[in-house]
C-alpha cells in the first residue's frame, strides 16, 4: 500500500496486506509564474483553493477573515474553487457583509498566475489526504497558513519557519495568524523565501525515483526464487 502522508503511515501497516505500506507524498508540478502586482491596485489578496465542500472548511475561513477585515480594509479574500457549498457559502459572506470583500469565482486554468497574483496563501481544511495545493503555494512562494489537521500540513509547514499551523478549527488563532502576516510585509517575505525550498523536496524528480526504487522492490518479490 502506497500512502501520501507519514502521518497516515501508521494506520496503513494495520490495514495493509502483511504491514506492507510505504510513504510517497505527492509530487510539486506547478511551474511558478513571475510575481506579479494585484490586480486591482492598493489592493492586497488572500487566497484559498479547492473544492467548495465542509472538508475543506471556508466556512471557518470566511468566518476568521470576518473578524479581522476592518482593521485591513485594504486586503480581499478569494476562494477558487466549485462545489455544492457555493450557496452556504455564499450566504455566510452575505451575512458578514463581505460582498465586494471575498469572492468565489469558481474554477480557475491559471492556477500558477493566481498563486503569483496573491500575498497570502490559507488552508483551512478540517482534514486533508496531503494537501497539494498547500504545496502548490509554498512552491510559488508564498507565505502560507494552514490547519495542522490530518494530514499533510504538518509535514510540509515546519511552524514559525516555512509558515504557520495553527490547531485545526481555531478560528481564532486562523484569525491571529492571517492578522499577523497580513500587518508584516517584511514576514510574509521571510515565510515565502523559506517556503519555496519545497521544490527539491518534493521535485518530480525526487518522487518519480521513489516510485522506482518501489517497483523495482516489488518485481524483486515476484522474481522466481525469491518468495
Amino acid at each position: 500500500m502506497v500512502v501520501r502522508a507519514q502521518s497516515v503511515h501508521s494506520w496503513a501497516i494495520r490495514v495493509a496486506r502483511r504491514g506492507c505500506a510505504v510513504v510517497i507524498p505527492n509530487a510539486n508540478t506547478i511551474v511558478p509564474a513571475a510575481r506579479k502586482p494585484s490586480v486591482t491596485a492598493g489592493r492586497h489578496r488572500a487566497i484559498a483553493m479547492g473544492r467548495l465542500v465542509p472538508q475543506k472548511g471556508f466556512d471557518l475561513l470566511i468566518e476568521a477573515f470576518a473578524s479581522l477585515a476592518a482593521t485591513h480594509p485594504a486586503w480581499d479574500l478569494v476562494i477558487w474553487g466549485e462545489g455544492p457549498e457555493r450557496p452556504a457559502l455564499e450566504a455566510l459572506v452575505g451575512h458578514y457583509g463581505l460582498e465586494g470583500r471575498v469572492s468565489l469565482p469558481g474554477f480557475s486554468h491559471q492556477v500558477a498566475e493566481e498563486y503569483a497574483t496573491a500575498e497570502l496563501f490559507v488552508l483551512s481544511s478540517r482534514y486533508e489526504g496531503f494537501a497539494l495545493v498547500l504545496l502548490e503555494a509554498m512552491a510559488s512562494g508564498l507565505p502560507c497558513v494552514a490547519f495542522d489537521c490530518p494530514s499533510g500540513p504538518g509535514e510540509l509547514i515546519d511552524d514559525e519557519v516555512n509558515g504557520i499551523l495553527v490547531p485545526v478549527g481555531d478560528v481564532g488563532g486562523l484569525a491571529d495568524a492571517m492578522n499577523r502576516l497580513m500587518g508584516a510585509p517584511a514576514e510574509r517575505d521571510r515565510f515565502g523565501r523559506t517556503a519555496v525550498a519545497v521544490r527539491d523536496q518534493f521535485s518530480a524528480a525526487r518522487i518519480m525515483s521513489e516510485w522506482d526504487a518501489l517497483l523495482a522492490d516489488v518485481n524483486d518479490l515476484q522474481a522466481p526464487g525469491t518468495r
